[in-house]
């Protein structure tokens, strides 16, 4: 067993640290909080395919940003002015809109399909972007970035100048002097596009608000298996050893190392990396599409490279949607899924109110499921194991980083044992965690143990002193950094569909944490705020609450029969 003993207040997770002697402070911020995004084709945004339902379903699969395509150059009038028709263009700004609304950053990419571009089409490029820019010149900058184009694949163009003018025009919009654009290498922006952007001096060295992009897909005889119908392949089926494995983090290192050898070249630091696309066709086993998909997130992660999968939604053999896109889904948002074999392996999340058991000296009375996370209320000096989660999903076996978030509500330490064990419950290691009272955050702590290869690894929770009342919410299995842009410890974003005791559509509270004023959307009768214990505080059928008297910790908010959890400050 080891030790871990913490002595700090406040214990926040530990981020990747890079060697930043600039200014790309902001740009490395907005790649680290883009973690793990979705595509959404821009074939459905063209078509008027999509709806707030899109975006609230990858809030709910804890994705973090999603990568907007358009077809916008395809919807524009004659020169020399080159209007975006009004009607696409309101539609695109919709998506972005119920994006932001579901707390999802933005990729704006609005000219996601464009094979023939040369330095000829370059007035009608610029055009576009002196309106995209002043379109969203209001919008977050912390929030919503640029993606110049997609994929320019053409060679009869200077990717270089190109870059550099579409730049000039959107710095020159008051509100985009320090909007994040992302930018790629020329071709299809492969990998090898993306060195060779660097090898080249592509970028310009003085904008300290570019995140490089490249989209991968290796080896295509697997990805792209259902559009060259050769038969079925496999990746990395024959266990920790096989060598497909290596391929990924050997690319991925070719990556960063040619970004690095640029900024020393311009003595400037390296640009943050987004694997802005990456994804398996449907024609191949799904058990190996969903280890590709982790390995790529997982290796991405290590890295430090955001990344976002292709597709949302696609049925056919070759295309690599992960969810259904027939009829059904065409005619009613509502009825849209994402394929969830393929999802819970992917994300590394699991929540502590999904265990399974308790065993020990613990009997259920103990503690209480509530929503989103686990409480364990006064446990007296009894010792034992509190809960076993017996789902986790690991592809190749290792040491993982996890992360924890909790609060420990009481006035004294507790005493946390975790437990890893594989399949046949069989010890793997443990690590034993001394926490502070910390009764006005929330914190995570991230701790390294070791998990093998399987989808029945367990986890297993152990308190070895007494607890007050002690809360955890989730931990994360990763092989990086983990980054949580929907509940990090110093803010909540809640809504009531993340209750574990129901689901009501369309409410929501905000803001959260709160000081003053609680707001609360959405239609119900009653809403009664509540103490840890269950005792009631106020109640009413208000729209908003006034909490400003209210001592500063974690409260319940009952809403007719749901229970979401709620910070005073």
């Amino acid at each position: 067993m080891r030790l871990y003993i913490f002595t700090l207040l406040f214990i926040m997770i530990s981020w990747v640290s890079y060697a930043q002697t600039g200014n790309r402070t902001a740009a490395y911020e907005f790649n680290k909080k883009l973690g793990r995004g979705m595509n959404f084709m821009g074939s459905k945004i063209n078509g008027g395919f999509h709806h707030p339902y899109d975006f609230e379903l990858l809030r709910k699969n804890h994705f973090t940003h999603i990568r907007i395509g358009s077809r916008l150059w395809d919807n524009v009038g004659p020169a020399p002015n080159y209007t975006i028709d009004a009607a696409k263009l309101a539609s695109y700004k919709n998506a972005v809109d119920w994006a932001l609304n579901e707390n999802l950053l933005v990729i704006v990419d609005p000219i996601h399909a464009w094979d023939t571009y040369n330095d000829a089409d370059s007035t009608k490029l610029y055009k576009l972007w002196e309106q995209l820019a002043t379109t969203f010149a209001s919008y977050p900058k912390d929030k919503v970035a640029f993606e110049i184009i997609n994929e320019p694949r053409n060679n009869n163009l200077n990717l270089k100048n190109m870059i550099k003018a579409c730049l000039s025009r959107i710095r020159a919009v008051a509100g985009n002097q320090e909007r994040i654009v992302i930018v790629s290498g020329q071709g299809f922006p492969t990998r090898v596009a993306l060195i060779n952007a660097f090898n080249n001096n592509t970028f310009p060295a003085n904008d300290d608000y570019l995140i490089g992009t490249f989209h991968f897909y290796d080896p295509k005889p697997f990805t792209k298996q259902g559009h060259f119908n050769n038969g079925v392949v496999n990746w990395a089926d024959n266990g920790d050893n096989d060598p497909e494995w290596n391929d990924v983090p050997t690319k991925f290192q070719e990556v960063q190392t040619a970004d690095s050898s640029w900024a020393v070249s311009h003595n400037t630091d390296p640009i943050p990396i987004y694997n802005g696309e990456y994804g398996v066709d449907n024609a191949a086993p799904q058990i190996d599409r969903a280890r590709w998909l982790w390995w790529v997130r997982t290796i991405s992660e290590k890295m430090g490279f955001s990344n976002a999968i292709w597709n949302m939604y696609g049925s056919s053999p070759s295309s690599k949607g992960i969810g259904p896109w027939t009829t059904l889904e065409k005619n009613n948002p509502t009825s849209r899924t994402l394929n969830q074999k393929i999802l819970i392996p992917y994300h590394s999340r699991y929540e502590s109110e999904n265990a399974h058991s308790s065993t020990g000296n613990f009997s259920p009375e103990n503690y209480n499921y509530s929503s989103g996370f686990l409480v364990l209320k006064s446990l007296g000096g009894s010792a034992g194991d509190i809960v076993i989660y017996d789902s986790i999903n690991i592809f190749k076996s290792g040491n993982y980083d996890l992360t924890l978030r909790y609060i420990n509500n009481g006035s004294q330490n507790v005493s946390l044992m975790l437990i890893s064990l594989n399949s046949n419950n069989q010890l793997l290691d443990s690590i034993e965690l001394v926490l502070p009272p910390s009764t006005t955050s929330w914190n995570k702590i991230t701790v390294n143990l070791p998990f093998q290869t399987g989808v029945n690894n367990k986890l297993h929770y152990r308190l070895t002193s007494s607890a007050q009342s002690f809360s955890m919410d989730y931990f994360a299995i990763t092989y990086g950094a983990y980054y949580d842009n929907h509940f990090p410890a110093e803010s909540v974003f809640l809504n009531i569909e993340d209750s574990y005791l129901g689901k009501t559509e369309n409410i929501s509270i905000f803001p959260n944490p709160a000081k003053d004023i609680v707001k609360i959307k959405g239609n119900f009768n009653k809403w009664e705020l509540l103490s840890l214990n269950g005792q009631l505080i106020k109640s009413g059928n208000t729209k908003t609450i006034n909490v400003q008297n209210s001592p500063a910790g974690l409260y319940f908010l009952k809403v007719d029969n749901k229970v979401i959890k709620l910070m005073i400050q």
